[in-house]
């Protein structure tokens, strides 16, 4: 590795999580400044380590005024989303990951080794930038997507013991408990962009998205682009089957087919306003955050991310 002379790296971690299990010296914040200096391999960190939900923006904004040039998230998507939170409203610094978490969906998003820790820190110090879109969902930022109704309550209801035992696979077990009691609110939806509109209708999810990739292994749509300016609102529409029309949903996009579903509708927007009756959980990039309503929308190439050369 050749580090940048001028860079400070302000590495971000959430010592909590249980993503250090995997790491038997990290049990202490002198174990964890070690591996953090063996990945970097000499380069200029500083740590800053948070200590409850919401900390890492704080942090992140920290960082910026202590003199850091690159702030680096050592963690899962929720620990990025919150550095990403005090980057786009302040400094402006570029953003690195370090994906250690249990999906690292936006990691394998934009291409990073997941896996190879020590390559995701080399990107840190060496990678070229990209500029991203950023979704905002009642003001609170996104990456990948807003989901909003069933896997806003998988996301809701996941065992936190069970999901640090399995990991994603937590997710899939409590997916499948979700799809046998699958409930499909009345939805009223309201979009501005190119071609504005509104409807009400009945459905089990709708996705926000800013990247096509949807839990670390599914194809939401090819066209996705999260430089575009604009987010695709996706909406599963649902009939008096609600059960199978979710699971025939699921089915279809592990299949990388969603939005061939003719029960499927798509719209491109900047903003837009969703409301539920009755009121639909909303997960933003993995983690819970709401229910309906929600205003969603998109600063477009807010964030500056760096990624391999």
């Amino acid at each position: 590795m050749c580090p940048n002379p001028f860079d400070i790296i302000g590495v971000i971690l959430n010592p909590a999580s249980g993503s250090w299990k995997h790491f038997p010296d990290a049990g202490t914040p002198d174990g964890r400044a070690k591996l953090i200096s063996q990945w970097f391999e000499g380069a200029d960190c500083r740590i800053y380590e948070t200590r409850g939900p919401g900390d890492g923006e704080r942090q992140a904004a920290l960082a910026a005024t202590e003199g850091c040039t690159v702030v680096a998230a050592a963690g899962g998507d929720g620990t990025v989303r919150e550095a990403i939170s005090g980057l786009i409203h302040g400094s402006g610094l570029p953003l690195a990951i370090v994906p250690i978490g249990t999906a690292n969906v936006l990691a394998r998003a934009i291409g990073l080794p997941v896996g190879d820790i020590a390559a995701c820190a080399r990107i840190a110090v060496e990678g070229q930038e990209r500029l991203l879109d950023v979704g905002l969902c009642n003001e609170i930022p996104f990456m990948l997507q807003a989901g909003i109704g069933l896997d806003g309550r998988v996301v809701r209801t996941v065992n936190k013991r069970i999901k640090e035992k399995l990991g994603a696979v937590a997710y899939v077990l409590n997916a499948i408990s979700a799809l046998c009691t699958a409930t499909a609110p009345t939805c009223r939806i309201t979009w501005r962009g190119d071609d504005p509109g509104k409807c009400e209708m009945l459905a089990h999810q709708l996705i926000a998205a800013n990247f096509g990739l949807y839990g670390g292994a599914a194809q939401l749509g090819p066209l996705i682009d999260p430089t575009d300016g604009v987010l695709d609102l996706i909406v599963m529409q649902s009939a008096h089957s609600v059960r199978l029309r979710a699971a025939a949903d699921c089915l279809a996009l592990l299949r990388g087919g969603l939005l061939k579903r003719p029960s499927v509708l798509t719209h491109r927007f900047t903003s837009a306003e969703i409301e539920c009756e009755p009121p639909a959980d909303v997960q933003l990039d993995g983690d819970w955050v709401c229910q309906t309503p929600v205003r969603i929308t998109v600063l477009p190439q807010a964030l500056r991310v760096r990624v391999s050369r």
